[in-house]
Parts: structure tokens; C-alpha cells; sequence
């Protein structure tokens, strides 16, 4: 007998690596305790053909790995203990034995460039003008510097590129559904991006001075400086990719009782990247200066004495505003999450009775979430402060005074200074890059029992793995299907209740096939049969009863030979029995094959 365990103190892990052949046993090599006759690929699968009992004691794990699903041979029973598994369940993306792999997912796009920082204010040449009186007229007042020029608003930035599209699941053994296609990129332009507004200009003086009744230059006003641009705003975020969608199961419709591993989910697509940030608005340039003025006094002197007349300076050219930044370049989206990968399938046929008191569970694994876009780039610095405005320059005037000589003199009073240029804003920061889709989840498998007899208060479970959880199941694995093969109850009945009523099944339940048989010998026409369990050496079609030769009676037309079996390897799991002999009292030839019958 082949006990794989006993108790859950000595729980041992059974892996079975269908693409090596080899089996281990908590890490070493192991050929099943002595009794396993031969191993190789037969029809895709990994087959392993063994000698007695196969017995799975509390605690004890028999798992698949590797890229074909398995099919055991036993010889004669096969036991699963409560608390004992077999697992040939796909782990989020490594594939059960036989399992598809899932789909890779898409790459994130590359984020939006960001907009241009907005030009300063230029520089405000209109200056203000110096103001007269002559004579004993008014004066007029002095003309005044124009405000300065707004700077230009900053450009908006680009939206993000869209992602990559996840790529799709690969199939699983036997699996003929459609491929499960990867999620697809999302592209949203709607994300408006603001942009920095230019700072106003400078405001310029509007100084109205009263007439003095003196020679005196009045007071001037410089031109006010430029305002700041505005920040240009963040961009905005990228949408996520597209879920991938889930793996199908689909049989064969000619060969429904054959293994089927679950297909791999589709790999989620990439996230859409960031939006580049608003440009900075530009600094709003200087007013210019207010020019001076001055009055001319003509008093009641005597008549050598001629009336003058003056002009006062003008006012000095508004400085330019400082451009602004540029906004910073959009993060980049999000991998897309890899599809889950699909479940393995495993076969046992056994010759005896299979009690299935444990757990087996083929299920897909979950969909990868996609990853998290990257932040956006900072927006850049504005530029620099400009100079200042223009002071004032001294402009030459004509003077007649009534000193003697006549001298030409210059204007004493300076026009007002031009106002500095305001300061650029910052560009606004890229956009975070969209999320990436999720990965969807792999079909669950097959598990498969056959035997004479199959009973017990085992678990089943055949579950889809997890998608995206949209709301919807198309990006969640299919579920897999059990397959039961009996003897002791008829053919067409419920899988899952062949096996009692405390049975449960977490997956498709599928409709009983005829169990475990093999030709018998003794059988004129080498029907098969099903095979008996409980037999000395092992379940057979035929064997030792307990009876002896004398307890049976053989008619004259008795077609049954003890002494002339015909042994078929391929159809009986063991012929290690002595053969007994019978008294023959009739025909002195073997019906079957016609060989001299043996007297005693």
C-alpha cells in the first residue's frame, strides 16, 4: 500500500512538476514510496501509473505545477482524508498545472507636455510730458505717463497619451473558448487645463496738480510697477486603462469527459498619462512715468524786464514684465495589471473504490490591479525680475529769463520713473498619470474521479478567479467543471451527488459516467466489466472470493475456464492471484479457446 501521510503532525507537501516529471516530497525527490512502475506524456498529459493504495492523510497537499495537467493510475484504492488537499489552483499569476497563462499587462502613456509661460508686459514707451504757463495764463496740467501692457496669459498644457492595451490570456489545456482579450486603452481629453493669466500693467499717475503762484517745479509721480502673472494650473489626471477581460471554459462538445484547464485572464491596458500643466502667466509691464511741470511767473516789474516760459522733464518708460514658466510635463500612466492565470486539471483512475473525504480545488487565479500613475514634473520657474523703468531723462528747454545776457537755460525738475515690470508666475505641475487597468481573472479547472466507486464528504471547488470588480462578470473567470466516473450509481446522475449528500461543489456540476472497468477473462466474450474492490492483490475484474472449487457447480455447458485465464495487461491493474483449479465433469475442451481442459 502507498500511504502519502498520516496525521497533520507529519503533513507532507507532494509537488508534481509536469514539465521536469519530477515529484518531490517537502522538497525531495520521491518516486511514491517504491511503487511507482512508469511515468512519461501521454495525449499532452503527464501520467504516472502506480502500484496499490494512494492515500492522502490529514494535513498532507498534493499540488501541480507546470505547463501539462496530470493523470494518475492507481492500482488499487484511493483514500483522501479530511483535512487533506489537492490543489491544482492557479496563485494570482503562476498557472496551475495544464493552466493558460494570463495576459501582460499594457504599458502606461507618456504624459502631456506642458503649456508655454506667457510673455511679460513690453515696455510702455508713451511717457508723460512736462506741463508750461506763460505768461499769466492757466497751466495746463501735466500730461501723464500710459498705464503698462498686460502680460499674455500662459498656453494650456497637452492632454496625456493613452496607454498601451493589455495584451491577451493564453489558453489552457483542451480549453477551445475564445482567448480572453486585454483591456483597452482609455483616452480622455476633457480634463480642461487652466492656464496662468498674465499679470495687469502698471498703473501710471494721474496727478493733477493746482497752479502755484510761484516759479517751481511741481511734484512728479513714477509710474506704478507691473502686477504678477498667475500660477498656471496643474494638469489634470490621467484616465485609467481599460480591466482586461476574464478567462472562458469551454469543452470539446465531442469529448466531454476529458481534462480542460482554465484559460488565463487578460492583462489590464495602461493608464493614460498626466496632463501637462498650465505655462505660468507673464509679469504685466511698468506704467511710465507722469512728467513733471513748472509755472512762470511774470511780475510787475519794469519793462526791461521780458516774460520767460519753461518746460518740465518727462517722465521716464515703464519697465517690461518677466515671461512665466512653463507648465511641468504630465506623469506617466500606470502598467496595466497582468491577467490571473487559469486553473490546472488533474485525472485519477483508479481501479478500486475512491473515498474523497478532503478538499480538491482547480481554481483561477485573481486579476494583477494595475499600478499607480506617476506624478507630473513640476512647473517651471518664471523668468527672471526685469529692470526697473526708465528714470527720467533731463530734457533740454528754452528758457528766456531776464537776467542780463539772456541766458538759455535747462529744466531743473525731473518727470516721474517708470514703473518696474512685474514678476512671471510659476507654470502649473503636470498631472498624476492614470491608474492602470486591472488584470482579469483566469477559468477555473478540471478535476476529474474515476473508479469503481466513488463516495465521501469532500469539497470541490472550481472557481473563477477575480477581475476588475466592475460590476459586471465579464472580467472574471469562467468556472471550471468535476467529473465523476461510477460504477454504483447510474450513469447521467449528478457528479457531485455520486459522491453523497454532504458533498459541495463551489463550480459546474456535470452528469456521471460509467466508473472503472476492464475485460474479464473468464467472460466468453471479454466484456468489460466493473472492477471489484477488496480483492486480495489488489481490485481486479476477477479474484480470490473465499470460495473453493468444491463449493461451485459447473454444468455440462459451463463456459468458465479457471485454468485458462487470458491476461491483458493494458486492462488489469494486477495478476500477482494464484489461479485456482476446478473440476471439470463435462467438455474436454475450453469454449473459449478451445485448449484441452485439465481434470482433477
Amino acid at each position: 500500500m502507498l500511504s502519502m501521510g498520516g496525521s497533520a503532525a507529519n503533513a507532507d507537501l507532494y509537488l508534481i512538476n509536469t514539465d521536469t516529471m519530477t515529484v518531490t516530497r517537502d522538497g525531495v525527490l520521491w518516486d511514491f514510496g517504491g511503487q511507482l512502475s512508469s511515468a512519461g506524456i501521454i495525449n499532452g498529459k503527464a501520467t504516472y501509473y502506480l502500484g496499490g493504495n494512494l492515500e492522502l492523510g490529514a494535513g498532507d497537499v498534493l499540488r501541480g505545477i507546470g505547463s501539462r495537467p496530470v493523470s494518475f493510475n492507481v492500482g488499487n484504492d484511493m483514500i483522501v482524508s479530511p483535512n487533506a488537499t489537492i490543489d491544482f489552483s492557479a496563485v494570482g499569476t503562476t498557472a496551475g498545472a495544464g493552466g493558460g497563462d494570463g495576459g501582460i499587462g499594457g504599458s502606461g502613456g507618456f504624459g502631456g507636455t506642458g503649456g508655454e509661460g506667457g510673455a511679460g508686459g513690453g515696455v510702455q514707451w508713451v511717457r508723460g510730458g512736462g506741463a508750461f504757463m506763460f505768461f499769466f495764463g492757466a497751466a495746463p496740467p501735466p500730461v501723464p505717463g500710459l498705464d503698462g501692457h498686460y502680460g499674455e496669459s500662459g498656453s494650456a498644457g497637452s492632454a496625456g497619451h493613452e496607454g498601451y492595451a493589455g495584451q491577451a490570456g493564453e489558453a489552457g489545456y483542451n480549453n477551445i473558448a475564445p482567448l480572453a482579450a486585454g483591456g483597452s486603452p482609455v483616452y480622455d481629453d476633457t480634463t480642461y487645463t487652466n492656464t496662468g493669466y498674465g499679470g495687469n500693467g502698471g498703473l501710471a499717475s494721474k496727478y493733477w496738480p493746482d497752479v502755484l503762484p510761484t516759479f517751481l517745479g511741481g511734484d512728479s509721480k513714477d509710474g506704478g510697477p507691473g502686477f504678477i502673472g498667475n500660477t498656471g494650473s496643474t494638469g489634470g489626471t490621467g484616465a485609467t486603462g481599460g480591466n482586461g477581460y476574464g478567462g472562458q471554459f469551454l469543452a470539446d462538445p465531442s469529448n466531454t469527459f476529458d481534462l480542460v484547464a482554465g484559460n488565463g485572464g487578460g492583462g489590464g491596458a495602461g493608464g493614460q498619462g498626466g496632463d501637462g500643466g498650465g505655462g505660468g502667466g507673464g509679469g504685466g509691464g511698468g506704467a511710465a512715468g507722469q512728467g513733471n511741470w513748472a509755472t512762470v511767473i511774470v511780475p510787475p516789474l519794469p519793462p526791461s524786464f521780458i516774460p520767460g516760459w519753461n518746460f518740465a522733464g518727462f517722465g521716464g518708460s515703464g519697465g517690461p514684465g518677466s515671461d512665466g514658466g512653463d507648465g511641468g510635463f504630465g506623469g506617466t500612466g500606470g502598467q496595466g495589471g497582468d491577467g490571473g492565470a487559469g486553473a490546472g486539471a488533474v485525472e485519477f483512475f483508479v481501479q478500486g473504490n475512491i473515498t474523497f473525504n478532503g478538499s480538491a480545488e482547480a481554481n483561477g487565479g485573481n486579476g494583477e490591479a494595475g499600478s499607480v500613475g506617476s506624478i507630473g514634473l513640476p512647473g517651471y520657474t518664471p523668468g527672471e525680475y526685469n529692470e526697473a523703468g526708465n528714470i527720467a531723462a533731463i530734457i533740454p528747454i528754452p528758457g528766456v529769463q531776464t537776467f542780463p545776457g539772456g541766458i538759455i537755460g535747462t529744466s531743473p525738475f525731473l518727470g516721474g520713473i517708470g514703473g518696474i515690470g512685474g514678476v512671471g508666475a510659476y507654470g502649473g505641475d503636470g498631472g498624476q498619470g492614470g491608474t492602470g487597468g486591472i488584470g482579469g481573472g483566469g477559468s477555473g479547472g478540471t478535476i476529474k474521479l474515476v473508479g469503481t466507486s466513488v463516495t465521501g464528504a469532500g469539497d470541490v471547488s472550481l472557481i473563477g478567479g477575480l477581475g476588475g470588480d466592475n460590476g459586471t462578470t465579464e472580467d472574471d473567470g469562467q468556472a471550471g467543471r468535476f467529473l465523476v466516473g461510477s460504477n454504483t450509481v447510474a450513469e447521467g446522475s449528478s457528479a457531485i451527488g455520486a459522491l453523497g449528500g454532504s458533498a459541495t461543489l463551489d463550480g459546474n456540476d456535470t452528469t456521471t459516467q460509467a466508473g472503472t472497468r476492464a475485460v474479464n477473462p473468464m467472460i466468453a466474450d471479454e466484456s468489460s466489466v466493473p472492477t471489484i474492490a477488496g480483492l486480495i492483490g489488489g481490485a481486479e475484474t476477477f479474484g480470490f472470493t473465499g470460495l473453493n472449487a468444491n463449493d461451485i457447480y459447473f454444468g455440462a455447458d459451463s463456459l468458465i475456464d479457471l485454468t485458462h485465464r487470458k491476461h491483458s495487461p493494458a486492462s488489469h491493474a494486477s495478476t500477482s492471484a494464484p489461479e485456482p483449479t476446478a473440476t471439470i465433469t463435462s467438455a474436454t475442451t475450453c469454449s473459449c479457446c478451445s485448449k484441452p481442459r485439465e481434470r482433477n
